[in-house]
């Protein structure tokens, strides 16, 4: 791959700034498995202007949803769109997940779908854009994640009360660590297509215990079609 360059003698100081973060999200993207990058909007016409709009890809399992029996609906390829403003770096960079995503600090549905709530004020003033993309894998991770009702208030309550009720008395994450490993029995959430057939004509039967009072073995759901662990995130290329 072509190496990324800039002559920032012919760039203003906008373009200057641009052409900066442009250079550190290329070295992040190339130095690490899970992360690439799209530019979608450059400032200016010229094909080497430096960009304003990225569409960040991350491969990292995250919750897409959850099904009807509240358990987790997982996928691994995710797309955030990192837009920075004319105001830029006064003002913050405004991110928005654009595939499906079930986080507390993301709104899931409705109008606002897909906004972050990542913190990001002080982003652009001391932080380059490559470590606004870092903490933002960590949030699609559940290793960052705010879900109790108090200040800052999560982004999608609907989200939070289901982290604080359901997924993380059942260990299916936890703060700090992230996704808890052995619950990939509920991913994928699409169960197989099974044709069914015709059921026959049904008989009783009477089935007499055995002789030595033991229960016949049982088959749990989760031994019928077990799923390999999925074990993806974003490491560092040698």
């Amino acid at each position: 791959m072509e190496n990324l360059s800039y002559d920032f003698k012919k760039l203003n100081p906008r373009e200057k700034r641009l052409a900066k973060e442009h250079l550190s999200v290329d070295d992040l993207c190339q130095s690490n498995e899970g992360l690439s990058y799209q530019v979608i909007r450059r400032e200016g016409q010229s094909s080497n202007a430096p960009p304003e709009v990225y569409r960040i890809m991350y491969d990292v399992k995250s919750i897409i949803g959850i099904n009807d029996s509240s358990f987790p609906i997982y996928d691994t390829h995710h797309e955030i769109e990192i837009t920075l403003p004319k105001e830029y770096p006064v003002k913050s960079p405004k991110c928005k997940v654009i595939s499906d995503i079930w986080h507390p600090n993301i709104k899931s549905e409705g109008q606002y779908k897909g906004r972050i709530c990542s913190n990001t004020k002080e982003f652009g003033k001391l932080y380059n854009l490559d470590l606004l993309i870092l903490r933002i894998g960590r949030i699609l991770e559940y290793k960052n994640y705010h879900a109790i009702n108090v200040t800052p208030y999560p982004e999608d309550e609907k989200v939070a009360k289901w982290v604080r009720d359901f997924a993380e008395p059942n260990q299916i994450v936890k703060k700090g660590v992230g996704l808890i490993e052995g619950k990939e029995e509920f991913y994928p959430a699409t169960p197989p297509n099974i044709e069914e057939k015709a059921p026959a004509k049904l008989t009783k039967i009477k089935i007499k215990p055995s002789s030595n009072n033991k229960k016949p073995n049982s088959i749990r759901a989760e031994d019928i079609d077990q799923k390999p662990n999925l074990k993806i995130s974003i490491k560092r290329k040698k």
